[in-house]
């Protein structure tokens, strides 16, 4: 079955982070909400297997459809842009989870009318879960990275590439 091809792989992630957050000076005006020379610390572990498998076919010589199953993974981390604000929740309001996503894409590359045009189109639906998202929370007055719950991305792509024709160049005697 020469026309058609599976691809498929995974990528595994293993990371250990240590992280701190130090607010090192605080304007006078601003004392009593930031806490000074606070050290939080925090020490995170993530673990993560990300597969994807394709699904390709090739009608022709200048044709392509594929179908694909794919997923994603993003650090957990500690938001360093945070600020520390006295009697907040510590180390908790400044670290966040990974995010995750997997999905279905479906498409179609092709080149056309004796190599004038050229086509990629594709449709895609992916879910993330445990979206990171980067906020002012104006309670505390502080700018933090958090988790959001999940989010759906889902559209259609099409890209098309027109070259006319040129007449053939005479080669030099």
């Amino acid at each position: 079955m020469p026309a058609w091809e599976l691809a498929a792989g995974a990528r595994y992630t293993h990371e250990t982070k240590s992280s701190y957050f130090i607010q090192p000076y605080v304007n006078p005006f601003f004392a009593g909400l930031y806490a000074a020379n606070d050290r939080l610390s925090s020490e995170q572990r993530f673990h993560n297997l990300s597969p994807e498998v394709t699904l390709s076919w090739k009608p022709g010589p200048r044709a392509m459809l594929y179908v694909a199953f794919r997923t994603g993974y993003k650090s957990g981390g500690f938001s360093n842009s945070a600020d520390d604000v006295v009697n907040s929740g510590g180390v908790q309001d400044l670290s966040f989870r990974p995010e995750t996503a997997r999905g279905v894409e479906a498409g179609l590359k092709a080149t056309l009318l004796e190599r004038t045009l050229r086509v990629n189109a594709d449709a895609y639906r992916y879910r993330f879960i445990d979206l990171q998202v980067d906020f002012f929370n104006a309670q505390n007055f502080a700018l933090i990275t958090t988790n959001a719950g999940a989010a759906l991305s889902e559209g259609v792509e099409v890209q098309a590439e027109y070259l006319p024709p040129t007449p053939a160049r005479a080669q030099p005697a």
